[in-house]
């Protein structure tokens, strides 16, 4: 009964990271992101395939968040002179994009099989039946961590001006702020926490 609560825990953590991120787009800035588990899928694997290079856990979520905030960023970007109805059709086809080139290119995702054998952050800290209860020790610590830093966020002048721009951009603009760099910046946000919760899915599922 333990174990089953704290995977239930964890799965549950892991979304609620995607959650935060979707706060960060939809919520803060009014832009509709129905691509989630399109970036949530090419944060998992890119965390996988550097985490299989051997170059660690840590490196493998920090490339997962650039990769993905890249990704959220350049389709902000491509997306400035559509309406909010074209870019939620614009994120899901991106969406299905990723799950086709998932599918198909075995030789870098393993196509329907996957990839086996993803190392996990802190392994070998604790003994093999305690791993879990600290992967969700250290799922939680990171949702602290991004709330904290969304939080101050928020409360800075960016986070004041992104919700501006959420409510009318044309007066945000009006006043001096450049709408195209905050709304880019916004996704882009959204988009590394998305890709931190793509790793550690991906670091739970190994």
């Amino acid at each position: 009964m333990t174990a089953y609560l704290v995977t239930i825990l964890t799965l549950v953590s892991i979304i609620t990271m995607l959650g935060l991120a979707l706060n960060v787009q939809w919520g803060m800035c009014g832009m509709v992101n129905f691509g989630m588990a399109g970036f949530f899928a090419l944060g998992a694997y890119t965390a996988a395939l550097v985490a299989l290079s051997g170059v660690g856990t840590l490196a493998a979520t920090v490339a997962a968040a650039v990769v993905c905030a890249a990704a959220c960023g350049l389709l902000a970007l491509i997306s400035l002179r559509l309406s909010d109805e074209y870019l939620a059709i614009l994120t899901l086809g991106f969406g299905e994009i990723i799950r086709l080139i998932t599918l198909s290119e075995d030789w870098l995702t393993g196509g329907s099989l996957g990839l086996p054998g993803i190392p996990r952050p802190l392994w070998g800290v604790v003994s093999e039946d305690r791993y879990d209860v600290l992967f969700l020790a250290i799922c939680l610590a990171v949702i602290l961590g991004i709330f904290v830093a969304l939080e101050i966020l928020i409360r800075s002048p960016f986070g004041r001006a992104v919700r501006a721009v959420r409510e009318d951009d044309i007066v945000v603009a009006t006043l001096g702020k450049n709408v195209t760099s905050i709304r880019v910046r916004a996704f882009a946000v959204g988009g590394a926490i998305i890709g931190v919760a793509g790793s550690f899915h991906s670091f739970y599922m190994t």
